[in-house]
């Protein structure tokens, strides 16, 4: 990695840190769907995550928050190489499924498996009818485009708190 790449994870980490420092409440648990949001939709085996990822995964480690991928992939084994190339780290839960109609499935395999609400769980994905899914279930989602980056993930985490609070009566 070039020194620059370097200094953009660590950036990322430290402000994604003081993000969810500055948030009242966090998710208990952050699913992703990693194609689209961690690196390229169709990129094969050569994935190369967008540049803030590494640094915001290792922030939700270092504060406590479980991190899980709910993936739509043909290829779960590929997938899986990927992940623990991209942190060295395994990722629970981790749920695969071959056709769009299964996201309920996963999405509920996911909560089942780690035993977390779904008030409390935030959901980052590309497609729309999955996020759409995700909210329709109770969770809080945020549709992205391009990739994560800490505006999506302090969107994601505002979206989770204004949902928290709205559910809660405050």
């Amino acid at each position: 990695m070039s020194r620059s790449g370097r200094r953009s994870g660590e950036n990322s980490y430290e402000k994604a840190v003081e993000e969810l420092n500055s948030f009242a409440v966090v998710p208990q648990l952050v699913l992703f769907n990693p194609e689209g949001v961690f690196w390229e939709s169709n990129s094969g085996a050569d994935v190369v995550p967008y540049p803030e990822v590494p640094g915001i995964l290792s922030a939700l480690r270092f504060k406590g928050v479980r991190i899980g991928v709910v993936a739509h992939t043909q290829q779960p084994y590929l997938t899986s190489t990927a992940l623990s190339r991209l942190t060295h780290e395994s990722f629970s839960p981790m749920i695969s499924y071959g056709q769009e109609a299964e996201i309920v499935n996963a999405l509920q395999e996911a909560r089942r498996q780690t035993g977390i609400n779904f008030a409390d769980i935030l959901y980052f994905d590309e497609k729309i009818a999955f996020t759409r899914a995700a909210n329709n279930l109770g969770m809080t989602s945020h549709r992205l485009r391009g990739g994560l980056t800490l505006k999506h993930f302090e969107k994601g985490l505002q979206a989770f708190l204004d949902h928290h609070f709205d559910d809660r009566g405050f």
